[in-house]
C-alpha cells in the first residue's frame, strides 16, 4: 500500500475563508493557477494530489499545520504484483 497526501476539503475552506484570500489570489501566492488549485481542493482526479512544494506553500501562507488541512491516506488499490505461477 502507498500513503497519499489528501486535502480536508472542509477545514481548507474554513481556513482560506479565514485568511481574507480568495482562490485565484491564494493561487497567484502559492505559484499555481487557481484551476490547479481548484483539482486539489475538489480532488476532481485521482492525479491531483498536492506536491511536497505546494504544501509547504499553502501552510506558510495559510499560517497552518499539516494536520489542519491534510491527512495522510493508504491507497488500498496499489496492490504488488504477484509472480505468475506456470500452469501444467
Amino acid at each position: 500500500m502507498r500513503q497519499q497526501v489528501h486535502i480536508k476539503q472542509k477545514a481548507f475552506e474554513e481556513i482560506v475563508l479565514r485568511s481574507g484570500l480568495n482562490y485565484k489570489d491564494l493561487a497567484k501566492k502559492i505559484g499555481v493557477s487557481r484551476v490547479y488549485l481548484s483539482n486539489i481542493k475538489n480532488e476532481k482526479c485521482p492525479d491531483f494530489r498536492p506536491s511536497g512544494r505546494v504544501r509547504q506553500a499553502l501552510l506558510q501562507e495559510l499560517n497552518c499545520k499539516f494536520d489542519d488541512i491534510f491527512v495522510i491516506k493508504q491507497n488500498e488499490t496499489d496492490q504488488v504484483a504477484k509472480p505468475k505461477t506456470k500452469k501444467k
